[in-house]
């Protein structure tokens, strides 16, 4: 991210061979919304940090319900990261962004563990931790 035009060079270059590009933990660090229009993204994580207090902080509540609106916006797809609770999914789930990554749904696993979640489904979206 040191010089953004090469950097949006390669971006553009890997787009050609096809694979989708996610802008991590956007909304901190030197993530900005310059990024959305530069950089050929497909995706955006709201960083984790936003989610902490979303449901007692109306400030952080309209940062991730506007990053969503954003990303809605732009046709990307949002992925709430660090969901630790059921109010914090819902909230990202009542504002349409029904990605999400987080303890609520599994600590972190292996590449084997992470291909057997996946073919057993355990990954998809669990509504009975949501509501």
């Amino acid at each position: 991210m040191m010089n953004i035009g090469v950097a949006t060079e390669l971006m553009f270059r890997l787009k050609q061979v096809g694979p989708r590009l996610c802008l991590d933990d956007f909304g901190v660090g030197n993530t900005s919304l310059v990024h959305l229009k530069q950089f050929p993204i497909d995706t955006v994580k709201v960083d984790g940090s936003f989610l902490r207090a979303v449901e007692t902080s109306p400030t952080d509540a309209a940062i991730v319900s506007a990053i969503i609106g954003i990303g809605e916006s732009l046709d990307l797809l949002v992925i709430g990261e660090g969901v630790e609770t059921r109010g914090q999914a819902r909230f990202l789930r009542d504002r349409g962004c029904h990605t999400m990554q987080g303890f609520l749904f599994s600590g972190p696993v292996d590449a084997e563990e992470a291909g057997r979640l996946l073919r057993a489904g355990a990954l998809e979206t669990n509504e009975t931790l949501i509501t």
